[in-house]
């Protein structure tokens, strides 16, 4: 059979192999265009919408936007729209692997320098959640579990929580890493105005 269909001429009948090489004729690389897809969805945050249009949030999810933040300190602000704007800080979503993959190895980084300093012997078990902010460089909130090997019996589970600056140019720096508070309200209102910064610093270039 030719690799070219005939004006009319159906693919319907021919093998796989010829309906792609014949797709790829017309440029119509199907499997080359499913694999672009699935890179896409891995490396980066969905998409919005094709037709989409910038929202903001109400006042109420505003509310409960600055109700978590203030307690959390930035690390849980909720189930934030992904197209919201005028918020400095949005999860990251973990349902891509490449994204978690990041945060996981952002967790371990931190977690290795806090050993190293502190003399302790945690190690990661997973991410728990994660968010970033929304100006150029990102600076992720991460809260992971880690277990205790130090002591004797069965490692005990914690949580902890890190703040990594993922900058320009390739640099990562650990800024925070410590077991998780029971009280974020001491730095919450800090975290909250770094992130205003940040954000405020991209939108003026």
């Amino acid at each position: 059979m030719s690799d070219f269909l005939e004006p009319g001429q159906s693919a319907t009948g021919t093998n796989d192999e010829e309906v792609r090489r014949t797709e790829v004729h017309f440029g119509k690389d199907v499997l080359g265009e499913e694999r672009e897809k699935k890179e896409l969805k891995e490396n980066y945050d969905p998409p919005p919408p094709q037709h989409h249009t910038w929202c903001y949030l109400t006042s109420t999810q505003q509310q409960d936007y600055n109700k978590r933040f203030e307690e959390s300190g930035g690390y849980d602000v909720g189930d934030v729209p992904y197209d919201a704007v005028d918020i400095p800080i949005k999860p990251v979503c973990l349902d891509s692997p490449k994204l978690l993959e990041r945060m996981e190895k952002y967790s371990n980084l931190a977690l290795e320098e806090h050993n190293r300093h502190n003399d302790t012997k945690y190690e990661f078990v997973k991410v728990l959640k994660a968010t970033f902010s929304t100006g150029g460089a990102r600076r992720y909130f991460i809260t992971f579990q880690v277990k205790d090997m130090a002591g004797p019996g069965s490692p005990t589970l914690n949580s902890f929580q890190a703040r990594v600056y993922d900058g320009f140019k390739s640099e990562t720096i650990v800024e925070f890493c410590a077991p998780e508070p029971q009280s974020h309200l001491l730095y919450g209102s800090w975290a909250m105005l770094l992130a205003h910064i940040s954000y405020m610093l991209m939108e003026a270039l």
